[in-house]
This record gives structure tokens, C-alpha cells and sequence, in this order.
């Protein structure tokens, strides 16, 4: 009996050698590897360890009476400095300029701007806590590249059993368990002679 393998045969068996270790031959190299479903997850959704704190802030704020002290909120300083007072001295030039300076109009104008204000702070800041929190978001979308990612692993895994078959048919003389049916039959039972129990 001759026993050789071709380089298509040798890739093949090694191939099968690295998914059969979950890329473990791949990662010794410095090729990295598959990622596990719950990886695969992980880097879909990074700010999922947050997600807890960010939805109770949310439902805190949309509670009636809840606090509605804006200038204690995250980022309204810097959203007073950037944008509000900015808003404000440019309404107060523009009615300096009419001569309607300390005027009611002018009080109307600036009690405008602060509502606008107020209502464009919220409503980004409660988006951004409902964006975070994943509200605003499908969770499935996350799970479901979990659950691809762990299916390629498990196709990766009966390629790996099926090169390993081929492997077997180089000795040859194999009766139930050959390199078409190899990784097919995974988890399945075989007698001494190598025949599936199914």
C-alpha cells in the first residue's frame, strides 16, 4: 500500500487540523481566528455592559414629575457655553440694532430662544440615552451575528472532521465513515468496524 498526499490534500488536512482547534493552529501563527458567537456579539454591540445604567436613566426622565433641573444634567454646561449664550447675544444684538433693546419684544425673543433651546437639549439628550440604552435599537441584531458566527464555527468544525475523513481514505479500507460522509456524521456512533450505529 502507497501511501502519499498531494498539497491540495496536505492544505486540506491541515485546514481541518486548525478548525477541528477552533483556529487554534491559526491564532499559534498570529493569523487570529474565528471568534465565538458571544465575541462575534460583543464587537457588534460594545456598549452592551452600559446598557443597564443608560435605559434607567432614560425611564428615570420620562417619569411624571420627574427632575427637570437642566442645568444638572451631563453636557449642559458645555451646551450653554457652545450654543445657548451664543443664541441669546445674537438675539440681543439683532434688537439692539432695531432699537427694541429691554423691550418686551426683545424678552419674547429671548424667552423663544430658551424654550428652543431647552426642547433641542432634551430632545437630543433623551435620544442619545434611548440610542445608548438600545431603546432605540433591535438587540436581535447583536444576537443574530452571535448566532452566524457560531454557525460558521460549527461548519469550520465539520469541514475540519471531513478533511480529517479524507485523511482516513489515504489508509483506506474504510467501510462506513469516509471523507463525504465524515463530517455529515459527526456525534454519531460507529461500531468496531467502522459502520455508523444510526
Amino acid at each position: 500500500m502507497t501511501f502519499g498526499l498531494t498539497a491540495i490534500e496536505a492544505v486540506s488536512i491541515a485546514s481541518g487540523i486548525n478548525s477541528l482547534t477552533g483556529g487554534g493552529v491559526s491564532k499559534m501563527l498570529g493569523f487570529g481566528g474565528s471568534p465565538s458567537g458571544a465575541e462575534a456579539q460583543k464587537m457588534a454591540d460594545p456598549f452592551s455592559p452600559y446598557r443597564g445604567k443608560l435605559g434607567q436613566m432614560y425611564s428615570d426622565y420620562l417619569q411624571p414629575g420627574a427632575s427637570s433641573n437642566i442645568e444638572a444634567m451631563p453636557g449642559f454646561s458645555q451646551y450653554k457655553t457652545g450654543v445657548l449664550d451664543p443664541a441669546m447675544k445674537t438675539s440681543q444684538r439683532t434688537a439692539a440694532k432695531s432699537g427694541m433693546l429691554y423691550s418686551g419684544n426683545e424678552q419674547m425673543e429671548l424667552q423663544k430662544v430658551g424654550q428652543q433651546g431647552y426642547y433641542g437639549f432634551m430632545t437630543d439628550y433623551l435620544n442619545r440615552l434611548a440610542q445608548g440604552s438600545g431603546a432605540a435599537n433591535n438587540p436581535a441584531t447583536a444576537a443574530g451575528m452571535g448566532l452566524a458566527q457560531t454557525g460558521a464555527n460549527q461548519q469550520g468544525f465539520s469541514q475540519g472532521l471531513g478533511a480529517l475523513g479524507t485523511l482516513a481514505g489515504q489508509f483506506g479500507g474504510t467501510t462506513g465513515a469516509t471523507s463525504s460522509n465524515l463530517g455529515s456524521l459527526a456525534g454519531t456512533s460507529f461500531d468496531s468496524a467502522g459502520t455508523p450505529i444510526i
